[in-house]
């Protein structure tokens, strides 16, 4: 057994975690001279985006000076640090050195202060003893001006981390027998002869209890203590584990749940009874009712002790979200070939008949000019209308039923149109990897102010252009996720297959089979970097007594989504518009076989901005599965994301690296601003 221990820090007795957490809640009581309200201006592009928000603490370097405070740190010069990288180690320090990304408003300005200095000795000392480097001491903070009559200083640190303890024994007693001691012992991060720290004493504490829960034992309580010879540099550490029974999941308890029936959550996790506990059950508890979309937090918890059927229950916690929520805005779109500017109106109503009925709607209206705002040949209104109702649980509990109606009035090159349109469909995850769904879609278009060539007395393109048409078609999509995450994926791949196909027999004018498959790869190289590739396909089949495919559903490149050295729709078969004084231009009209890739690196700069080089491919021909690799367009370059209060921003550049004569007018660069990620 472990003899007497010497008494540990004060401040990591009372903690138990490195200083790190005791700087957040300093932080979290700054002081009441702090400026409580932040104005940031960021340029994205051409758009001028604001972002107002009021705060009740600064960050840590955002408070001046009372000294002085015209000394701004521009460097921080550590002397006899050996322990700890220099961006480690300021990390648990009030004082930082200033970026010269703070013109943007995107950083703090740090200011030398006497007072934080001083404060920052202490948690120096207090950050070597949770690392087991008890004697360790700040000999000396300086500060010093860049240069005479500068206000921008050097600040140097002078360390002497001193002997660090190092551990000398480990013992392990169980209090109920040895379960899973192997792999017990295998989970202690402490190794005999190492350095003494805090933060791995916690986190073999973690490890070990993870080991036992991930067994079924969700009772298991496990005590460390050790004892500390500053004078002999050793430490001697004894964990004292118990696991208790081994458990299952018994009845299951709800707290906060007001206009939202249990049944529903019931429906959602009814895999969770009766299963062996272990914490990545109760995770996979907390993401199936967080992703019902009707929650502000859900957090689960297990039981201090089994029930009386010998089970063990667990208390799930929410916070109901405000179903309603409706944002307002303005915004624009820029294509090289297309700019627009509209309002904007989304509005969701998550439960709107008691039983969580979805409904969502989004509203787009505008004014589109083509190609250019100072000089259009083209332009009209725009409008959008989407209706969305979602409902799961009909006739099965795990199926999701949508409906959407909508209405659509664009304007595109050669010609404007109108389109009503309904989808119905319904869809359910498989196998927890895997996404099924299935519709039912119709559409009617109806086109005017069209181009000559889209006259139907005129048209080169025969079956493939009628006006106006019925569209009736079925479309099945079967998804893989093989990710890390459904929705934000940092690793992993992401396998998707849709097929369309329309017929007389459904009342449509066409008869086509549509056939796109699609694999997207993601790898996070490091923290500041993520790898993205998409390669993707697609086939046209006209078959039947009707045959062709509408121009409205071809395959169409070019923009800021798929191959970004080409205006919107630019990379298509075209025909050819010419006015009576000979000035021809011309027109998209789609393909039925399409090849596309695209490679890109996200570099992250600091918190909100990225920056993203990117390579695209792709090509789109008028036959079926007419594949020709040696007329497949090129296209690299670089864009910015900002990640704003109102979604992720994109501006991109893109520069054809090669050329056809079929193109020869258009330009060979193409500028995008639009939101989110290109795929």
């Amino acid at each position: 057994m472990i003899g007497d221990r010497q008494s540990w820090p004060d401040e990591i007795l009372r903690d138990r975690e490195p200083p790190m957490d005791a700087w957040r809640r300093r932080e979290e009581n700054c002081m009441p001279d702090t400026p409580p309200l932040i104005f940031r201006i960021v340029l994205a592009g051409i758009s001028l985006w604001m972002a107002f928000g009021v705060a009740s603490c600064a960050s840590k370097g955002s408070v001046k000076s009372e000294t002085h405070p015209k000394y701004i740190i521009h460097e921080i010069d550590l002397q006899g640090v050996t322990r700890f990288k220099k961006s480690e180690f300021l990390k648990y320090l009030y004082m930082d050195e200033t970026s010269w990304w703070t013109w943007t408003g995107l950083t703090d300005t740090y200011y030398f202060s006497k007072g934080f200095s001083k404060d920052d000795a202490k948690r120096i000392e207090e950050l070597y003893k949770s690392f087991g480097y008890y004697q360790a001491a700040v000999k000396e903070i300086r500060m010093e001006p860049l240069k005479e009559g500068s206000d921008e200083v050097r600040v140097t640190i002078v360390v002497d981390e001193g002997e660090p303890i190092l551990v000398r024994l480990i013992v392990v007693a169980w209090t109920d027998g040895a379960v899973s001691q192997k792999e017990v012992e295998a989970a202690i991060t402490l190794k005999q002869g190492a350095r003494f720290e805090i933060r791995a004493l916690n986190r073999s504490v973690e490890k070990i209890r993870l080991v036992l829960e991930s067994g079924g034992y969700g009772l298991a309580a496990i005590q460390e203590s050790a004892e500390v010879d500053r004078d002999r540099h050793w430490a001697d550490v004894a964990f004292s584990v118990s696991h208790g029974p081994y458990c299952r999941i018994g009845r299951i308890r709800y707290s906060g749940l007001s206009a939202i029936p249990s049944h529903l959550l019931d429906a959602e996790i009814d895999f969770a009874p009766g299963k062996p506990y272990s914490p990545e059950l109760l995770t996979r508890i907390e993401k199936a009712i967080y992703a019902m979309d009707a929650f502000n937090s859900v957090s689960v918890s297990p039981d201090k002790e089994l029930g009386p059927d010998g089970q063990l229950g667990l208390l799930v916690q929410v916070v109901e979200g405000n179903p309603q929520r409706l944002k307002v805005g303005i915004g624009i779109g820029i294509e090289s070939n297309r700019w627009d500017s509209h309002l904007s109106l989304f509005y969701t109503h998550r439960n709107i008949s008691g039983d969580l009925v979805r409904f969502d709607l989004a509203a787009k209206a505008g004014y589109a000019l083509l190609p250019y705002p100072w000089e259009p040949n083209e332009h009209g209104p725009i409008l959008k209308l989407e209706p969305h109702f979602t409902k799961k649980g009909w006739l099965e509990p795990k199926l999701i039923w949508t409906i959407k109606p909508s209405f659509a009035l664009d304007i595109q090159e050669g010609y404007q149109y109108y389109t009503p349109s309904l989808r119905f469909g319904v869809s359910r995850f498989l196998f927890g990897f895997t996404l099924a769904e299935a519709s039912y879609n119709a559409q009617f278009f109806d086109f005017f102010s069209q181009s000559s060539l889209f006259q139907l007395n005129k048209t080169v393109l025969g079956r493939d252009f009628q006006d106006p048409y019925f569209l009736d078609y079925l479309e099945f999509r079967y998804t893989l996720f093989f990710t890390d995450d459904f929705f934000n994926p940092k690793n992993g791949v992401i396998i998707d297959a849709i097929y369309d196909i329309s017929g007389a027999w459904l009342g449509s004018f066409y008869d086509y089979h549509k056939i796109t498959p699609e694999i997207k790869a993601y790898w996070q190289v490091f923290s500041h970097l993520q790898a993205a590739a998409r390669a993707s396909t697609g086939y046209i089949f006209p078959y039947g007594m009707k045959p062709g495919a509408p121009i409205s559903m071809k395959y169409y490149l070019g923009g800021g989504d798929t191959v970004r050295g080409w205006g919107l729709k630019r990379l298509s078969p075209r025909i050819e518009d010419c006015d009576p004084s000979g000035k021809c231009s011309s027109l998209p009209v789609g393909g039925k076989t399409m090849a596309l890739g695209n490679v890109e690196l996200r570099f992250k700069t600091i918190d909100v901005l990225y920056v993203v080089p990117f390579f695209d491919v792709g090509d789109v021909q008028s036959g079926e599965m007419e594949y020709k690799p040696s007329q497949w367009s090129y296209s690299t370059g670089g864009g910015l994301r900002y990640d704003s209060p109102v979604g992720k921003l994109r501006l991109d550049f893109g520069y054809r690296l090669n050329t056809f004569s079929r193109f020869s007018g258009d330009a060979r660069w193409a500028i995008h601003f639009s939101f989110g990620d290109a795929f």
